[in-house]
């Protein structure tokens, strides 16, 4: 296959990684989960409220003096939690390469790991201070053929997403502490992320709708303040939506490419406010009021969206995320989405990912299914297989289907840095060429 045929000889049937971050950690499906967590004693580091995007997994109830002081997540190696898990809705520590393919704990220091040590995230902006932190990612890939979303510029070099932050994350303590976060974006991807939502007409105006450079462009997907305590955080201004298994952030995903259903059903993002409720263990309930669908703070049409979700964590192995949208979906109109992400483990090794969304546009429809299945090797590298059914009315006028399959890997060789080659198949309505094999390859450094 062109350049890249040589990469997927060996590739066949993809596995996948991990189900959930542990406490102090990233909610990611290829992390490790210790299958015998109360034999560890190894004290988990204090929690922060740093993310990147609203319904994620959120941390229990902690001593106010080891909450309140803040730890950046980034430069420390993940350790064991004192109890299976942790409670849900744990708020993301953003933009973490070490979501990617592998966690640094890897069976919980039980197995032998001498070949493969990738060290700690090094940050150039070094660790937080007064709280205060910053860094980023660049993401570069190349791929042998178009797909109708963000991989669109074919047999090129492309620089998908160049991605800054700055965060005081809110502490979580006994008292309302507060903090902020502002992220942008420069890259290919980012005219997708910019408030194109603003207007009802699909052409909008305003915000960071100006800020493309042919091709390339900027955006601002978050920017908001925060105040939290102990169990409660509530986010007033742009933040990333909360709804999927995949995430904006590039650093965030298994993938290279997204499926059908990120792009097209799912919001981007939001203007508003979001609230995050630890209801009581295994129990923690989302809620939230916006402007509509990937709005800015210069909305145009005045619309208003419901956000509502809760997650369930009945079992240490097993998680369930119910999320809803109800009202404006920005310039496709008014309607209701209905998304649910299950997660299994089924060993130290191994977890499943069962990803499904419904959206009712009036008289329109559009339906997906994602299964994720990961496989965790070692702690370098890890698989994975992506199989996607998406429907849609809205797109093609009369309900039409479309299938991708998909399976790639995640190598590690330092912290710092992952590369993501991949092999995809489109068939269907959308597929630009249907049937064919798309070979592709990035490679992900934070700093």
């Amino acid at each position: 296959m062109r350049v890249f045929s040589f990469l997927f000889g060996t590739i066949t049937v993809c596995l996948s990684a991990n189900l959930w971050g542990q406490q102090g950690s990233a909610n990611y499906p290829w992390r490790i989960q210790d299958s015998q967590p109360a034999a560890i004693q190894v004290p988990a580091p204090p929690v922060t409220a740093a993310s990147s995007g609203g319904l994620r997994l959120f941390q229990s109830q902690q001593d106010p003096e080891a909450a309140a002081a803040i730890q950046d997540p980034y430069d420390q190696v993940p350790q064991a939690p004192r109890t299976p898990l942790g409670n849900p809705f744990e708020q993301r520590p953003g933009l973490d390469t070490r979501s990617n393919a592998t966690n640094p704990d890897f069976g919980n220091q039980r197995r032998p790991s001498s070949n493969c040590q990738i060290g700690e995230v090094q940050r150039i902006f070094g660790t937080a201070c007064n709280g205060r932190r910053a860094g980023g990612f660049a993401q570069v890939g190349i791929h042998d053929s178009n797909i109708p979303f963000l991989n669109n510029r074919e047999e090129k070099l492309n620089l998908h997403q160049f991605w800054g932050f700055i965060e005081r994350p809110a502490a979580r303590q006994a008292n309302w502490g507060w903090g902020y976060r502002l992220d942008t974006v420069y890259g290919m991807d980012a005219q997708a992320f910019q408030s194109f939502g603003n207007s009802p007409t699909g052409a909008p105006t305003g915000w960071d709708n100006g800020w493309d450079r042919g091709i390339y462009g900027w955006a601002l997907p978050q920017a908001y303040v925060e105040t939290a305590n102990c169990n409660t955080s509530v986010k007033i201004g742009r933040f990333l939506s909360p709804f999927g298994a995949e995430s904006i952030p590039s650093v965030e995903n298994f993938f290279y490419s997204r499926t059908y259903t990120r792009f097209y059903t799912q919001p981007f993002g939001h203007t508003g406010i979001l609230a995050t409720h630890e209801r009581s263990p295994g129990v923690t309930l989302l809620g939230g009021a916006t402007l509509g669908w990937d709005t800015g703070f210069d909305s145009t049409d005045n619309g208003f969206n419901l956000l509502t979700g809760v997650r369930l964590q009945p079992t240490n192995r097993v998680s369930l995320e119910l999320t809803s949208s109800l009202g404006d979906t920005g310039h496709r109109g008014s309607g209701v989405l209905q998304s649910a992400v299950a997660r299994f483990q089924a060993s130290d090794r191994v977890c499943y990912v069962l990803a499904g969304d419904f959206l009712n546009l009036q008289n329109n429809n559009e339906f997906g299914i994602t299964n994720y299945l990961f496989y965790n090797m070692n702690q370098c590298l890890a698989v994975g297989s992506r199989v996607e059914w998406w429907k849609s009315d809205q797109i093609f006028g009369t309900a039409r289907s479309t299938w991708s399959f998909t399976s790639g890997l995640n190598y590690r060789p330092h912290a710092n840095f992952v590369i993501r080659p991949e092999i995809r198949m489109d068939y269907g309505a959308s597929a630009i060429d249907t049937g064919r094999l798309i070979p592709a390859l990035d490679a992900i450094i934070l700093f």
